[in-house]
């Protein structure tokens, strides 16, 4: 390093680059004293570190994030990201990246409060922003990610909505449109997710071992990215067996012959959900909790219920479903019984001889 005095009577320290490159930063110092002090504390790793983080700030983050998204996310997973990184850029601004802190936190969860939004979609949204920023520091754009450790909202422990089995009828008798009829009939038989019913094609079909193929393919990522084989039953291999091929790679599910949009059917499902005046609370999503709960309640065990959802942990599965079938546990508690003489309860309590 070196010390120079600029035209402007301002002196300049240069120094090179790990590059290579030749480069100056000012002193901000006529005297040549407070040059040298200056000069003495100065570290060019430490400064070029600080201005490539300038240089990063969170809307260019995004221009190269959420590209990135599209290649390794479902669909819905790249809006949870968007939505949330969105949202993060109206609280903050265009801000350096390396300008976020804990405090943007805790802001953005009150914003969202005051939005209406609820408590466990701010939890999803949260995740997501970690998730990303993580993505910051492997990259080493960042050297911390102020959302790492951030305490999630409490919600309170919710069960997934699911049809009663008298409800599901009336509401399959009141749908006119034979592709809506058929896909809502498949989802509760198998227990597919909507985006998996909608993008599902012929190749992943077998009708000779009567499975269904869960798994990403080119236009079509699976939640997780985890594949998973689901047995048909036998009214799922009806529904199958009375639909035309046109192809390997064509779609199974069709509505005039081309793909069927997630709006359209959430919209034409929840019109006829509103029409059998069923609990509002019942989505499209719905029939896969049904699917779930109608096994654990006729005593599937869990770790195979599980497993046909594709669950990442049975903990998960067991926190949703267990519930609905606690008599399936009598055997483990019995196990105190077995410990103690079968006549425990009959024992009479011996007298109290002390004194005599």
């Amino acid at each position: 390093m070196s010390l120079a005095k600029h035209a402007s009577g301002i002196y300049h320290v240069w120094y090179t680059s790990k590059e290579g490159k030749k480069r100056k930063v000012s002193t901000r110092s006529k005297r040549k004293l407070d040059a040298l002090v200056f000069m003495r504390s100065f570290n060019p790793d430490t400064y070029e570190k600080k201005v490539r983080e300038q240089r990063v700030t969170y809307k260019s983050f995004l221009a190269t994030f959420l590209p990135y998204t599209k290649t390794i996310y479902a669909h819905s997973t790249q809006e949870i990201y968007e939505r949330a990184l969105e949202h993060l850029r109206s609280i903050t601004g265009d801000i350096p990246l390396s300008s976020l802190t804990a405090q943007h936190t805790d802001l953005y969860k009150v914003k969202r409060l005051q939005a209406g939004i609820l408590p466990a979609s701010i939890n999803l949204e949260i995740r997501a922003i970690r998730s990303a920023l993580n993505y910051a520091l492997r990259w080493k754009l960042i050297d911390q990610n102020p959302f790492s450790g951030v305490k999630q909202l409490p919600i309170p422990d919710k069960a997934p909505a699911y049809f009663q089995r008298d409800d599901f009828v009336r509401l399959v008798s009141l749908i006119k449109e034979p592709w809506l009829k058929e896909i809502v009939l498949f989802a509760v038989s198998t227990g597919m997710r909507r985006s998996e019913i909608t993008n599902l094609t012929w190749d992943r079909v077998d009708l000779a071992r009567r499975v269904v193929t869960v798994e990403s393919s080119q236009t079509f990522l699976v939640k997780a990215g985890k594949k998973r084989t689901i047995p048909l039953s036998d009214l799922a291999m009806d529904l199958l067996s009375k639909k035309t091929c046109d192809g390997p790679a064509s779609l199974v599910f069709t509505l005039d012959g081309g793909p069927i949009r997630a709006n359209w059917l959430t919209h034409a499902f929840k019109k006829y959900v509103r029409r059998a005046k069923a609990d509002d609370g019942l989505k499209f999503h719905s029939l896969r909790a049904s699917f779930a709960s109608w096994l654990v309640i006729e005593g599937i065990d869990i770790f195979a219920v599980s497993k046909l959802l594709g669950h990442s942990d049975v903990k998960m599965t067991q926190k949703h479903y267990a519930h609905l079938r606690p008599e399936t546990l009598r055997d483990e508690v019995n196990t105190i019984s077995q410990l103690l003489p079968p006549d425990v309860s009959t024992l009479s309590t011996p007298e109290n001889t002390s004194g005599h």
